[in-house]
C-alpha cells in the first residue's frame, strides 16, 4: 500500500550512518532515483518505521511525496530489533540478548516460534536460552514439556546450586521465583564490591602526580651532571617536602 512519507514516524532509537552525505546514501539515493523503490518499507500500524529509516530519508530528500510500504503490528520497537537481526551478523552474546527480552515479554514463546520469528534454528534458540547450561533434572523436564523455555531461560542464569534449591522448592511460580534469585544474587555482589577495600582515589593521584612534577622540577634546576648530583636534588626537594 502507499501512504504519504510525511505520516511516517522515525524510529526512536538512533540509526548511524544516515547522513545524506555519506556515499552509502548517496549510492541508495541514485539506486531509487533510478529504479525506484525495490523494497518497500516496513511500518508500525502507528505509523513509525520499523525497517527503512534510510529508505525514507532518501525518498525524502529526492522529494516523494507517496512511498509503499508493509503494515506489521505488535510492539514498533521489538519489531525493529526483529528487522534488525534478519539482516545484520549478531554475535552469541548479542542474540542470547535478544532471545532473553524476547521470552520475558512472551513467556509462552518455544523455540520453533523464536526460530521463524529472527531466522534461526530451533536448536539454536534453545542453546541460546541457556538448555546447556541447566542441571540434568530440569534438562529432562523441558525435553519432556514440563517446563517452559522462558523458565529455561531464567533457571540457566542461576548457578548449579541455585538450580538445585529452586528445583527443590516446586514448579509453581518458577520463572519469578528465579528471577528473585537473580535479583539477591546481583544485590550480593554489589555490597561486595562496595565492601572491598578501595585503592587510591582519584585525589590521592592527582597529588602524586603533582608532586612528581615538582622532583623533575627540581631536578631540572639543580643541573645535575653526575647520578650523584640528581639524588642530592631529589633529596633536597623531599627533605623540602616533609
Amino acid at each position: 500500500m502507499k501512504v504519504e512519507l510525511r505520516s511516517l514516524i522515525p524510529p526512536s532509537h538512533v540509526v548511524r550512518g544516515t547522513s545524506l552525505d555519506d556515499i552509502d546514501m548517496t549510492l541508495l539515493s541514485d539506486s531509487i532515483q533510478e529504479n525506484g523503490l525495490l523494497v518497500p518499507l516496513t511500518v508500525h500500524t502507528s505509523g513509525k518505521i520499523v525497517d527503512g529509516y534510510r529508505r525514507w530519508l532518501c525518498c525524502k530528500a529526492i522529494g516523494w511525496e507517496e512511498i509503499d510500504v508493509h503494515q506489521v503490528e505488535g510492539d514498533p520497537d521489538a519489531l525493529r530489533v526483529i528487522a534488525q537481526s534478519r539482516s545484520t551478523p549478531l554475535n552469541r552474546t548479542d542474540k542470547r540478548t535478544l532471545v532473553g527480552e524476547h521470552l520475558r515479554r512472551n513467556r509462552d514463546a518455544t523455540s520453533d516460534s523464536i526460530a521463524h520469528t529472527f531466522n534461526w534454528s530451533p536448536e539454536e534458540v534453545e542453546s541460546l536460552a541457556g538448555v546447556d547450561y541447566l542441571i540434568q533434572p530440569i534438562k529432562v523436564a523441558y525435553e519432556g514439556n514440563e517446563i517452559s523455555l522462558a523458565e529455561v531461560w531464567q533457571l540457566s542464569r542461576c548457578t548449579n546450586e541455585g538450580q538445585i534449591e529452586l528445583w527443590d522448592g516446586g514448579r509453581d511460580d518458577l520463572f519469578e521465583r528465579a528471577s528473585s534469585t537473580l535479583r539477591e544474587t546481583r544485590s550480593a555482589r554489589r555490597r561486595q564490591m562496595v565492601a572491598r577495600p578501595r585503592g587510591r582515589s582519584y585525589g590521592q593521584v592527582v597529588r602524586e602526580r603533582e608532586n612528581l612534577t615538582e622532583a623533575g622540577v627540581a631536578l631540572i634546576k639543580a643541573k645535575a651532571v653526575t647520578p650523584l648530583d640528581g639524588w642530592r636534588a631529589a633529596l633536597d626537594w623531599f627533605l623540602e617536602t616533609k
